[in-house]
């Protein structure tokens, strides 16, 4: 477990998709010619994140909402942290062509 061995103060979030499909087909896992091989990637994520509970989180895409966020943010150990969390769309997160 290298990272703990390097940093064992951090934490780490986890974050992926329970849709394996739909996450093969997002640009950073287009290089997984299966989409088995990402469940697995993911599972190994899911067991790191649940052997290491105190320093480790997993947050799912599908989780990424205002209640997600805030119960991330007070893992954190944010109490005095408060405010609406807005997720970006996919429009919103699309590059424009250079121009």
């Amino acid at each position: 477990h290298f990272i703990k061995t390097v940093f064992p103060c951090s934490r780490i979030i986890f974050n992926n998709r329970l849709d394996a499909e739909a996450q093969r087909e997002s640009a950073f896992f287009k290089k997984y010619a299966e989409v088995a091989e990402l469940r697995a990637k993911n599972k190994e994520s899911e067991r790191l994140g649940l052997l290491y509970p105190q320093t480790s989180y997993l947050l799912p895409l599908e989780d990424l909402t205002a209640k997600g966020f805030s119960d991330l943010v007070r893992w954190l150990g944010f109490s005095d942290c408060s405010g609406t969390f807005a997720t970006p769309t996919r429009r919103a997160t699309q590059r424009s062509p250079a121009t």
